[in-house]
């Protein structure tokens, strides 16, 4: 999905319900932000936005998705790496002077240090905000099956309930990501892989315990939203059928969690 798709789907009010002007605004300023050429398109094998629609709950939620090439030289990726950490932390900062809130950034500036320090997985951004709410920051480590240091990332995150790191010790992951809350607060999040295409969403509370389990299966060449309103996977509202045939978007993710269904599209 580019820009010109993500501006016309946050002017949707069936998207964005009654999310208030001024948090609209802020997120058209980050979306221009991250489109930004800064590398030249020859230096990812896959760079844009990716939105998502939850059954009966307007809402803004944006990812940004960056994957360099793995071929590319390391000093350019360290520099496509860089950047971007650059540019997470600077959106948290303006987020937070623009609402008056307070995220953590040092725990965001230490996420990256461990990442570099322990894979150097892509890291992609993510957004969302409820209506009259203040933005959510996500910032997600792509570990796409890789080797993924468990125990060493429990210790910084400060996770030591036994029975949560025994479930996800042998366990593999899609991405393992870190909710930065306008109230200054981190939430972690577990996605261990079931199998090549499916997993599992395990937020995890702060005495380390798993609160909720969220299931997803994954359609890597996309499905046509219509197609997928067809099939009876998912009821797609008309509006986003509508924005599905203007942009060509399609679904690739669609998620399970408490009965409610959500889908995700590029």
């Amino acid at each position: 999905m580019n820009a010109s798709a993500v501006h016309d789907l946050i002017g949707t009010r069936s998207i964005s319900g009654d999310i208030g002007e001024d948090v609209k605004e802020f997120f058209f300023e980050v979306v221009d932000t991250l489109d930004k050429d800064r590398f030249g398109a020859e230096n990812f094998h896959s760079r844009g936005f990716e939105g998502s629609f939850v059954e009966g709950a307007p809402r803004i939620r944006l990812l940004h998705l960056e994957f360099p090439w793995k071929s590319s030289a390391q000093s350019t990726i360290r520099k496509i790496s860089g950047e971007r950490e650059d540019v997470i932390i600077d959106i948290l900062r303006k987020s937070g002077e623009r609402f008056s809130c307070r995220y953590d950034s040092d725990f965001c500036k230490n996420l990256f240090t461990f990442n570099e320090k322990n894979g150097a997985f892509p890291v992609q951004l993510g957004m969302e905000c409820e209506s009259s709410g203040k933005p959510k920051i996500k910032a997600y480590l792509s570990v796409n099956a890789g080797e993924f240091p468990l125990e060493k990332f429990c210790l910084f995150a400060g996770i030591d309930n036994a029975d949560t790191i025994r479930f996800l010790k042998e366990k593999r992951f899609d991405t393992v990501a870190v909710d930065f809350l306008p109230n200054g607060k981190v939430a972690i999040k577990f996605y261990p892989l079931i199998s090549e295409n499916k997993g599992l969403l395990l937020r995890i509370s702060y005495d380390g315990s798993m609160s909720s389990k969220k299931s997803w299966i994954r359609f890597p060449r996309g499905l046509d939203i219509g197609t997928v309103s067809k099939s009876g996977l998912f009821d797609v509202p008309l509006f986003l059928r509508e924005q599905g045939g203007k942009h060509g978007f399609k679904v690739h993710y669609i998620c399970l969690e408490n009965g409610k269904r959500s889908i995700y599209f590029r």
